[in-house]
């Protein structure tokens, strides 16, 4: 049947059939591309890209809990904090080489953000204050996870969000008179 698609015929025997143009060849050519899905290697590269981004926002949540319960926090607990949040990307790693990334990702996260906030409770003695930070958390690690699934809409999805968190972050500091601080 495909034959019909094409300018000249199916075979040929003698030179006299021979294709006198190569634009009919040229004319006569399609060709398919394979899209191959990202792998979690890759995905967990994109993701670590992502790190100084969640560490940051994890600080600056930190910071503005310090700053709203008036409890202060030892610089040694936001570097231990630091250090469960990068440990979180090798355990991204290690685990989505055995159980695949989505589940990696699940196991990694839930585990930083337990970690992080019982961590946070036994700073500020404030089960409540540990709950919000965990859901804090829980939001910037979903939020990573729905951009590196999203491949195409990724950037505009992402500058958005980062958007609505700058605006987030304006909002619950406008009030604090930093010059206490």
């Amino acid at each position: 049947m495909l034959y019909y698609n094409r300018p000249f015929p199916q075979q040929w025997v003698n030179n006299d059939t021979l294709l006198s143009n190569n634009r009919k060849l040229g004319d006569a050519v399609f060709g398919v591309k394979l899209r191959l899905p990202v792998d979690q290697y890759q995905k967990t590269m994109r993701t670590s890209k992502y790190s100084l981004l969640i560490i940051m926002l994890t600080f600056i949540s930190l910071f503005l809990t310090e700053v709203i319960r008036k409890q202060r926090i030892h610089i040694f607990n936001y570097i231990l904090i630091g250090v469960a949040m990068i440990i979180y990307y090798s355990l991204l790693l290690s685990f989505s080489e055995q159980i695949g990334y989505n589940k990696a990702y699940l196991v990694a996260s839930v585990s930083t953000i337990a970690l992080v906030a019982v961590f946070i409770a036994s700073l500020l003695k404030n089960k409540m204050a540990a709950l919000l930070f965990a859901f804090i958390l829980s939001v910037f690690y979903t939020f990573i996870f729905v951009i590196i699934q999203l491949e195409d809409l990724a950037l505009m999805i992402g500058s958005i969000a980062l958007f609505s968190i700058v605006a987030v972050l304006m909002y619950f500091s406008r009030k604090i008179n930093w010059d206490k601080h």
